[in-house]
């Protein structure tokens, strides 16, 4: 009875310390909120990896050091919830002055609620005075030009950059060493799906559970995923017949309706046999598991790999007690017997773009002092100091990333990437269905049923999601009337602006653009429908 008086009697201790320490946060945030001379900033994001909120910390001292009177806090809130709390906090006019922008974003949301950042991108970043940087728009001093970051609806940039992400496997360098003893690395697909099979083999032999890979629904995709491009590259080429290599979701998706190709077509039997070939070397069950369980399979030494972004890996070093190695996702060569016909080699990672981006919103009292603390994020000695604390790749030019994250660096030179069934995010219906799907692979007759599956779901699926993209390019032709109307009134009251006129040139550009996908689109199917 005493021991449960005691252990009763320290958590109610515990629960009151607790209290008291949120009291005396909540008041010392008060106090510094109160105190005319402080100003605050606070900027919110989801990225709770190991290193980001210290990385965060440093940029955000060094800045404070150098600005007496600032404050700027971070608000680091959970993936799962940061969607709720994003919107929540926006319309409820309780928002912090920056937002990480991606999860539970729309262009109604970002319209509404965030300013554009266009007119100070074309302006040099003032903390790259001193560097090579010293002079060149803001918007050319990210490593992509900030290209992804256009939205090409609303017509404006309204976030910036602060890294970039690439696909690796990790490797358990002792287990590799005690399994497959001095084997290098694999560089094809041959070579990977040998080791994988002398995993097995060894766990059999020795009774010990040690899988191939560890994988979830987050991780397993992104391995099946640049497998099955890689049987898709010479397909995806079919279907540019001008070669200007950009072929986009709607060039690929349309044909399909069309009949130019099926679930039947050779390659994309292919990759649906390969993807399924490597699922057997995977956790069993993974596309019910959880990004935390492959990770937790890995460094407790219960896989020998893992695959997964840039972005995990300090915190897949921090947690695992070995040595991890990286190599690049291994693909068929192209005299694989079965494979190899219809690939055309490692795809280039030259298109990688910048991510990890931050808006301000419009409602935030201190939007100058906002933006000020995103240009010295996004400068060169402020990325350089977020790079060297987090291990992420820089998303600045002449930033140099870790050594250890160097193996991340983007591979220039090679081919052009396939397709996957995501159809580069056409629209959700593809992707809920490209995602319920996935489990069928791991069947042991999963090519044939995940086929059917795809073959019986995937046409309605496009259709649905080609028919909402017909009716949101009309509704943002409709939205872009008003602007021209009021560029072109401003222009004719005397507002001569340069601007103005590259802006109305701009606008009805993209309108041209909206309405050709819209009639092409609609052209498509109405005559399937026809016929």
């Amino acid at each position: 009875m005493n021991r449960e008086r005691l252990l009763n009697s320290i958590g109610f201790a515990l629960l009151v310390l607790c209290f008291v320490v949120a009291l005396v946060r909540v008041f010392h945030r008060q106090a510094d909120e109160a105190d005319p001379d402080t100003r605050t900033i606070r900027f919110a994001h989801w990225q709770l990896e190991s290193g980001l909120r210290d990385a965060f910390d440093s940029v955000a001292r060094e800045y404070m050091k150098n600005h007496p009177g600032v404050r700027v806090e971070q608000l680091a809130v959970p993936e799962r919830t940061y969607a709720q709390y994003y919107r929540t906090q926006l319309i409820g006019g309780t928002a912090p002055d920056i937002f990480a922008i991606g999860i539970g974003n729309n262009d109604e949301i970002l319209a509404r609620f965030f300013t554009p950042l266009t007119p100070w991108l074309e302006e040099p970043n003032p903390y790259n005075v001193g560097t090579e940087l010293e002079g060149v728009p803001w918007r050319d001093t990210f490593i992509d030009g900030l290209n992804s970051k256009y939205n090409q609806n609303l017509l404006d940039y309204y976030m910036i950059s602060t890294a970039m992400f690439t696909v690796r496997v990790y490797y358990n360098q002792a287990l590799w060493r005690e399994i497959l003893d001095d084997r290098p690395i694999p560089e094809t697909y041959e070579d990977f799906r040998q080791a994988c099979e002398d995993i097995q083999a060894f766990a059999t032999e020795t009774g010990r559970s040690i899988l191939p890979i560890a994988a979830s629904k987050y991780n397993g995709p992104q391995l099946m995923e640049k497998l099955f491009e890689s049987q898709t590259q010479k397909l995806k080429l079919s279907l540019d017949p001008a070669h200007v290599l950009n072929t986009g979701n709607v060039d690929i998706v349309l044909p399909y309706l069309q009949g130019e190709w099926s679930l039947e077509t050779p390659a994309i039997r292919s990759a649906i046999e390969l993807t399924h070939e490597v699922a057997r070397f995977m956790t069993p069950g993974f596309s019910q598991l959880g990004r935390e369980d492959a990770a937790f399979y890995f460094v407790q030494n219960r896989a020998v790999m893992i695959t997964s972004g840039s972005w995990d890996a300090t915190s897949l070093r921090s947690q695992a007690p070995f040595e991890i190695g990286v190599f690049a996702v291994p693909i068929p060569s192209s005299d694989h017997p079965d494979y190899g016909p219809f690939t055309l080699g490692r795809a280039s990672e030259g298109d990688t773009n910048t991510e990890g981006s931050f808006g301000i919103v419009r409602q935030s009292p201190h939007f100058e002092l906002a933006l000020d603390f995103l240009q010295f994020l996004s400068s060169r000695p402020g990325n350089q100091i977020y790079a060297d604390e987090s291990g992420w790749l820089p998303a600045i030019l002449g930033v140099e990333p870790d050594p250890l994250i160097k193996p991340f660096m983007p591979a220039i030179d090679g081919e052009l990437k396939g397709f996957f069934f995501k159809f580069d995010n056409l629209g959700a219906n593809t992707q809920g269905l490209y995602e319920n799907a996935l489990s069928l692979l791991e069947r042991r007759d999963g090519v044939d049923h995940y086929a059917e599956t795809m073959r019986e779901r995937l046409p309605g699926a496009i259709r649905g999601d080609l028919e909402l993209r017909v009716r949101n390019n009309k509704q943002n032709t409709i939205r872009q009337d008003t602007t021209v109307g009021a560029l072109a009134s401003l222009f004719r009251l005397g507002e001569t602006d340069a601007d103005y006129a590259a802006k109305i040139d701009e606008v009805l550009e993209a309108q041209n653009g909206q309405e050709g996908e819209t009639y092409r689109i609609e052209q498509e199917l109405k005559f399937l429908n026809n016929n």
